[in-house]
């Protein structure tokens, strides 16, 4: 168990919980196996892995906090490109929770991050600007290493996140098996969408390829749409959207086209069924984040 890591006093940084880090160019390659482990009340990461692998089980991360020091970051589960290798991270994420983290839950910067069998609940907004609070992220990582995001998100719980459930911002993601449930706006009323997959990075003026294969998702009560693409290509199947004020949005961003493909055994509905239908709303794309 890691409890109680408070933020350092001189600056009121840091304050993690466990890191697993690539420091230096060169084998061997640091790998770590995590299982049946508590992290809680740390500030923030929870669990960090910069450019090494590791195997991660039955973990249970809660209550993260950003540092006092600028009120960014939080993450609950965090797979980061290292600068000092110019490498990402490779995590497998199983049968684990991560509740009350803040900005993000589950993020992957510039790495391979799959995620099976977990539960993302109830992540906070940041404390610096309000911003994000979102449940799963894949990103590519503009400051350190340009590499992109991909991975997988399969068996998976994402409810009460903020901003966005699940997001793939210049990233390649597969989603199968997952819920998403009651995504909530931003502080601001800002977004709220269940699935996201954009091209666009917005904090950055940056244009990266997004693609997202969803496939026996259940999306519900999203405030603003339960899917919603950017610049991307997306593709669902088998998956049931309910209640959610939009149910399948596309915007094209930057002349980038919008792919969304109905792939077949879509079910759209909010007490009565309705039509599952793309529309274009006019909708903004997410904010992007700064990385590790």
């Amino acid at each position: 168990m890691v409890r109680d890591v408070h933020s350092e006093d001189a600056d009121q940084g840091l304050g993690m919980g466990i890191q697993v880090w690539a420091d230096r160019p060169g084998p061997p390659r640091p790998q770590a196996t995590i299982s049946a482990a508590i992290i809680e009340r740390t500030h923030t990461l929870g669990l960090g892995v910069v450019g090494a692998d590791a195997t991660v089980s039955s973990l249970v991360v809660r209550d993260i906090s950003a540092p006092a020091l600028d009120g960014i970051r939080g993450d609950g589960v965090a797979a980061i490109g290292s600068f000092e290798t110019q490498e990402g991270a490779s995590v497998e994420l199983t049968g684990s929770s991560v509740e009350r983290a803040t900005e993000v839950g589950v993020v992957s910067f510039g790495s391979h991050l799959a995620v099976d069998s977990v539960w993302v609940h109830d992540t906070q907004p940041r404390a610096a600007d309000g911003a994000y609070g979102a449940g799963v992220v894949f990103h590519q990582d503009v400051l350190f290493t340009g590499l992109p995001a991909d991975g997988q998100v399969s068996r998976t719980v994402v409810e009460d996140c903020r901003a966005a459930g699940i997001v793939a911002l210049g990233a390649d993601l597969q989603a199968s098996d997952v819920i998403v449930r009651n995504t909530l706006p931003m502080v601001g009323e800002f977004w709220g969408d269940g699935l996201v997959a954009s091209s666009y990075l917005v904090e950055f003026s940056l244009q990266h390829a997004a693609t997202m294969d969803v496939a026996r998702a259940t999306i519900e009560d999203s405030v603003r749409a339960g899917v919603a693409n950017f610049g991307a290509v997306m593709t669902v199947t088998d998956s049931l959207l309910e209640c959610n004020t939009i149910h399948l949005n596309r915007e094209e961003i930057m002349e980038a086209p919008a792919t969304l493909v109905n792939g077949g055994g879509n079910a759209c509905r909010c007490q009565v069924d309705e039509e599952c239908k793309v529309v274009s709303s006019g909708l903004e794309p997410p904010p992007g984040l700064l990385g590790g």
